[in-house]
């Protein structure tokens, strides 16, 4: 046994080592590092405000709108821009689209501060969803001005850990502010930490140039559709699938923990707290196996075991066991994320990075809008069987996408073989 210490020791400090990689890439990347700093702040500062708003919704004095118009109005607006906030970041660059979104966000919150009220929180709350569909696929985009391809799944696996942290930290920030402020205050406050937020994003210094553009980018609908392959849309249905797991759990999670697990509702703070800080080590872990096994084939693995957490959590008996599979879903649910953005990182064209993860985003904001329409429409069923019934079409639209994406491999390779070594 003593002489096997040795190697044991090396391979735990090797491993270690590892971990450490994200101190490296930002060392060897100093733009990127101002990004993602950026992405951190961003996150938080949108995320609290959009929490502080909500819980003045059902607060002792509400505003006169209830969640559900709230959220919306969000999507629909979030739905509705995207596809114009792909072709401004292709026509501009996203750089300066994330400056137009930092100096909005100031103007959209100090309004509603000097006039406020039911109508100017009707205009506000659409403006916040649009502006934050193109805050996320400009910071997308924004990614390939400040790495090189062949370093993106390091990148992408970072992205996730931002934006982990921002759900984590934001909605507590959101909700400090809520408590000690008046909604007006609160948004003043915020509106002051989006100015040094505006400050930094002009401070950065990115490998942009004349041919990563696209002033001639169409706006007319489908664009995006158009630059993508037949792996990207497969993937694409994936994603969608796991997003609606995603929004679904927030509906369902507290009937669950009460009524299945038998546990008070205050452990839906806690358990999303917990999935956070798993979907930062999965996404700090992930890049190792998507350099060595590639994206697609990481992001299948991982959607199926985050579909397969999502089960057992919608079947645990015990809270240890349903924390232990929240934590399992936001791991996998990292590793995931970080896997599909590698892949789109990876194929996308310069020109129409911005449409394509704009196209994303609205997707992403559409299973919001599904999510909360099956958990309306679906109100008799228990909540264990709504999220349940979903995993288990997540499971089989992965199973799916990995067989028509490897048959696809396989015919490529065929074809490869038949050109080489000819008739």
């Amino acid at each position: 046994m003593s002489g096997t210490d040795p190697g044991w020791h090396e391979d735990w400090r090797r491993f270690v080592r590892r971990l450490g990689w994200p101190i490296q890439y930002f060392s060897a990347h100093p733009s990127y590092l101002q990004l993602w700093l950026f992405m951190v702040g961003a996150g938080v500062l949108c995320s609290a405000a959009r929490i502080a708003i909500v819980v003045h919704l059902v607060g002792p004095a509400p505003l006169g709108m209830t969640t559900a118009y709230f959220v919306l109005l969000e999507g629909v607006a979030a739905c509705v821009f995207a596809p114009l906030s792909g072709s401004l970041i292709d026509r501009t660059s996203p750089l300066t689209c994330l400056r137009i979104v930092e100096a909005a966000q100031i103007v959209a919150l100090l309004a509603f501060v000097a006039v406020p009220g039911l109508p100017a929180l009707i205009v506000l709350v659409p403006v916040l969803g649009g502006l934050s569909i193109l805050y996320q696929a400009a910071r997308d985009a924004a990614l390939l001005d400040t790495v090189p391809r062949e370093a993106v799944a390091r990148a992408s696996g970072l992205d996730q850990a931002a934006a982990a942290i921002a759900l984590m930290a934001g909605p507590a920030i959101g909700t400090l502010l809520a408590a000690s402020q008046d909604l007006r205050t609160g948004l003043a406050i915020l509106a002051g930490l989006h100015l040094l937020l505006l400050l930094l994003v002009c401070r950065i210094r990115t490998m942009e140039n004349p041919e990563r553009r696209s002033p001639d980018a169409a706006w007319v609908p489908f664009a995006a559709w158009r630059s993508l392959d037949r792996v990207a849309v497969l993937l694409l249905v994936v994603f969608a699938a796991g997003a609606t797991i995603g929004a679904l759990w927030l509906a369902v999670a507290p009937a669950i923990i009460t009524h299945s697990v038998g546990a008070s509702g205050v452990w839906l703070g806690p358990q999303a707290m917990l999935a956070g800080v798993a979907c930062i080590l999965g996404g700090l872990i992930a890049p190792v196996f998507i350099e060595r096994y590639g994206p697609v084939g990481v992001m299948m693995a991982m959607a199926l075991a985050e579909s397969a957490a999502a089960a057992v959590y919608s079947l645990s008996p015990t809270l240890a066991t349903s924390n232990m599979a929240i934590a399992l879903l936001g791991f996998f649910a990292g590793g995931c994320g970080a896997a599909f953005y590698a892949r789109f990182q990876n194929a996308v064209e310069l020109s129409a990075r911005g449409r394509v993860f704009a196209l994303i985003r609205q997707i992403d904001a559409a299973t919001v809008l599904l999510a909360g329409a099956l958990a309306a429409l679906c109100v008799g069923l228990p909540g264990w069987l709504l999220l349940l019934s979903v995993a288990l079409v997540y499971a089989g639209c992965t199973i799916t996408v990995a067989l028509r994406s490897f048959d696809r491999s396989a015919m490529a390779a065929s074809a490869d073989v038949v050109t080489r070594t000819g008739p």
